[in-house]
């Protein structure tokens, strides 16, 4: 393992894990003939692995741009996303979640603050709520409610800072539609 040796606007460190050896046999081809599904497990479990979590049981839940693997004998979800270039946006999601969860807003919580490289893929490692499924609107508008709420006389003056440079924003891009 080592640390990455690029690390830009004081962001977080990432960590570079060797590869796990290939689990038994199961093979997913995708269309451009990579095995892809395998290479995420992989990558899971080599990350899991690295941060003590016990990955006995990894399988692939859902598919797609990225995979999800549950890693079911640590209550934990890894997000693999195949581009290693992607880390910085990784790092941001991971960031965003843990500030709306010190906010008191229901989110799922990361595991791991930081995005881990492994086989070439970048994972995150989140808590896995097996019943959780997206939130109503009801829900949704409260939790914005409670983001938008100024919650001392400081933040009150910086949020509306952020109001008043809304609108400036909101008349210049009018002024330039109607130019047009």
């Amino acid at each position: 393992m080592r640390r990455a040796s690029t690390l830009r606007d004081g962001a977080e460190p990432t960590w570079t894990l060797q590869a796990h050896p290939p689990l038994g046999g199961q093979r997913s081809v995708t269309e451009d003939g990579r095995v892809w599904v395998d290479r995420a497990v992989n990558a899971a479990v080599t990350a899991a692995s690295h941060c003590g979590l016990d990955a006995t049981g990894a399988r692939p839940l859902r598919v797609g741009e990225n995979v999800a693997v549950l890693l079911p004998a640590s209550g934990v979800l890894a997000k693999v996303v195949a581009d290693a270039t992607l880390v910085d946006e990784v790092r941001r999601e991971l960031s965003v979640s843990s500030w709306l969860a010190a906010q008191d807003v229901p989110v799922v919580r990361p595991v791991v603050d930081v995005p881990l490289l492994a086989d070439d893929c970048v994972v995150s490692l989140w808590e896995y709520l097996a019943d959780a499924r997206p939130s109503d609107l009801v829900t949704l508008a409260s939790c914005l409610r409670q983001l938008h709420v100024p919650r001392d006389q400081e933040s009150s003056s910086s949020a509306a800072e952020c109001r008043t440079a809304h609108r400036g924003r909101t008349a210049r891009v009018a002024s330039l539609a109607s130019r047009r």
